[in-house]
């Protein structure tokens, strides 16, 4: 009898025993299942981080391709105002210095031989008391080289 209480005794130490092994096990299993589904997820969360890293700098670049296109595209704007500008200049320059040619070649008319002190742009211009066969002609250009100025009265 003593031998089957040991022998009970033994076979319940040794359910207790298989069950507390089962028990750890148990508790290992689910504190893997954990480490794992926490690994997932740090992974998980790495991989958004990355993918929200990727975004931001994609749209960064984004951002500098295009404020670097509306640079160029002002930079073309300015230089094209300037070129305008440099055009319409040198019309301008010339349109004056083709006045100024057409008027230093223009025929005026002196009265006295060339000795009066005003000149005209047309003999009708002059006064009723011109002797018109001493009224002499040339360019305004040499008019005014002589100290010629335009009449009042045209």
């Amino acid at each position: 009898m003593a031998s089957s209480i040991k022998q009970s005794n033994n076979s319940s130490q040794a359910t207790d025993t298989k069950t507390l092994s089962d028990d750890k096990a148990a508790e290992e299993a689910k504190a893997a299942e954990e480490a794992k589904a926490a690994e997932e997820a740090r992974a998980a969360e790495e991989a958004r981080a990355a993918e929200e890293a990727r975004a931001a700098e994609e749209a960064r670049a984004a951002e500098e391709a295009r404020a670097a296109e509306e640079a160029r595209a002002a930079e073309e704007a300015r230089a094209a105002e300037e070129a305008r500008a440099a055009e319409e200049a040198r019309a301008a320059e010339e349109a004056r210095a083709a006045e100024e040619i057409a008027t230093q070649q223009r025929t005026v008319y002196i009265a006295r031989w060339g000795n009066a002190n005003v000149y005209w742009y047309s003999i009708d211009s002059m006064p009723n008391n011109t002797r018109f066969d001493r009224v002499v002609s040339m360019t305004e250009a040499d008019a005014i080289a002589t100290g010629k100025r335009p009449a009042l009265k045209q």
